[in-house]
């Protein structure tokens, strides 16, 4: 039997109160070393233990990664499968929504939005959110009328007249 190869970090993130109640404590004495038997990453100048800081900030790192990757994938279906199931206007302002947010240059976005609207890790995740969204619904809209080896009879809203190829 196989065991599925997944990372350790979903759990560590989950466990990390238990399992590095003290990653922050310092040692000043210790200073930056590099791996020995009871730090197996060394430890910084201040004597914190480095693995114990990766798995600590875990706890917000990984959270934030899934919560970038469903709000994109929620963002670019809600607004991509509309647009290629109706076509015609839907399809252009969706369009022109991923051309837009392609354009923009999201680290200087991200710096506007956050001095406009301040701050905060759930304002960053929205944003990341809403950067990587595009991809997601120009795919939609380009999908549901493509050539993919079926008759363009075969699916209702796809006509012979299709703009986007549907024979």
């Amino acid at each position: 039997m196989r065991w599925p190869s997944c990372s350790p970090w979903p759990a560590a993130a989950v466990l990390a109160p238990w399992t590095v109640p003290g990653a922050t404590d310092q040692d000043l004495v210790l200073g930056i070393t590099g791996p020995v038997p009871g730090h197996p990453l060394g430890t910084d100048d201040l004597g914190r233990d480095v693995l114990e800081l990766l798995v600590a900030g875990a706890r917000t790192a990984v959270p934030g990664a899934l919560c970038v990757a469903v709000g994109s994938m929620l963002i670019g279906n809600l607004i991509g499968l509309p647009a290629g199931y109706f076509g015609g206007w839907a399809d252009a302002l969706a369009m022109r929504w991923a051309d837009l947010m392609f354009s923009l240059p999201a680290l200087l976005v991200a710096i506007v939005v956050a001095g406009v609207l301040g701050g905060g890790y759930g304002l960053a995740v929205a944003r990341c959110s809403s950067c990587c969204s595009p991809p997601r619904t120009r795919g939609w809209c380009a999908g549901p009328c493509s050539n993919s080896g079926t008759a363009p009879t075969s699916r209702p809203h796809c006509s012979r007249t299709s703009p986007r190829g549907g024979s």
